[in-house]
């Protein structure tokens, strides 16, 4: 499967893709393009262009480049894991940042608090991150891992304990999985990561934005990074997340950056973004036939010179978050 910008996306800021860039139709992309992609893409037997980019059927696509084609640069890699994340939650060295067992669910409070609920959190070590208007961490990190094996963990049904999937949804979560449900507005500085997925599912946003703000959030997920969208089985809306806004510093270790069910459903507007995504494949957030979102893309410029607590941690050399990124999807094909 072939993901592309389409006619009606806006990327505000700059984009980098380890493969060529596709397109169908007529996006935008206002800040400096950049691709690891570094031969011609054959457009007719009589024409070959050097534009680094995928057309749906190699002519007719006209994207809008900021500074005509994108420019050839080196592999951008990502770091393999976050696990460095999590050494800062270990209270015995003194550390103080909030780690949590299983699916969690974290909403942030304009107030400067947040409101979790962990049901398989039970150490009283960590029973102060646990509950109705709880302080940030003092680090500002949170790691939900998965369920230790030693704990026993059940779920009623098909069910996590938290109530994912509600009723009639086909996706799937896992009982015991380290998977992080985020929403609200964030006044402070936060890194959340998660061993598995985080899953984004109500608009999370800055109590403050702009180039004087001191909100930062980083989402780090081992897994997926995933806007909530469940549908039943034909394939209808269940929950409506209407153009939902997302202000986070987001990497997808392991996968992508992706909507749940991005084809199924009605379109339900446009993805707005402030902040920057990495991701080790590009993941879809809709379709051409209506399904999913469109995309309004921008970057955090303060990712230039600050990132979210201990993000940098996560690589050995210092980490800056400030391309697009995306490679080739394992199946193979330009992504």
């Amino acid at each position: 499967m072939r993901i592309s910008f389409v006619t009606g996306d806006t990327i505000n800021g700059p984009l980098h893709s380890n493969d060529t860039l596709s397109i169908n139709g007529s996006p935008r992309f206002n800040g400096k393009a950049t691709t690891a992609y570094t031969g011609a893409m054959s457009c007719s037997a009589s024409t070959t262009y050097t534009w680094r980019w995928y057309g749906l059927a190699g002519r007719g696509d006209t994207p809008q480049f900021q500074s005509g084609d994108p420019e050839a640069v080196p592999i951008l890699t990502l770091p393999t894991t976050n696990t460095a994340i999590k050494t800062e939650t270990d209270r015995a060295a003194g550390k103080t940042g909030c780690l949590y067992n299983g699916p969690t669910r974290i909403v942030l409070n304009s107030s400067g608090t947040m409101t979790v609920t962990s049901p398989f959190t039970t150490s009283s070590t960590y029973a102060p991150c646990v509950g109705t208007n709880v302080a940030l961490p003092t680090n500002g990190v949170i790691y939900v891992q998965n369920v230790p094996s030693t704990q026993t963990a059940t779920c009623t049904g098909s069910q996590n304990r938290l109530g994912y999937p509600i009723s009639g949804d086909v996706t799937d979560y896992g009982c015991r999985d380290g998977d992080a449900f985020v929403s609200g507005t964030l006044r402070g500085r936060l890194t959340i990561a998660a061993e598995n997925n985080i899953v984004v599912v109500g608009n999370t946003t800055y109590q403050t934005t702009g180039a004087a703000s001191t909100d930062m959030l980083g989402l780090v997920a081992n897994q997926f990074v995933q806007v909530y969208h469940p549908v039943n089985s034909s394939g209808t809306n269940l929950a409506s997340f209407t153009n939902p806004q997302i202000h986070a510093a987001m990497l997808a270790l392991g996968h992508s950056f992706i909507v749940q069910n991005y084809d199924e459903g009605a379109q339900l507007g446009t993805i707005t973004i402030n902040g920057v995504i990495a991701q080790k494949w590009r993941g879809p957030v809709g379709t051409s036939g209506g399904t999913g979102y469109l995309k309004s893309y921008g970057y955090d410029t303060r990712l230039q010179y600050a990132s979210p607590p201990y993000v940098q941690d996560i690589t050995e050399t210092p980490y800056r978050p400030s391309q697009w990124a995306e490679i080739q999807d394992p199946s193979g094909l330009p992504a």
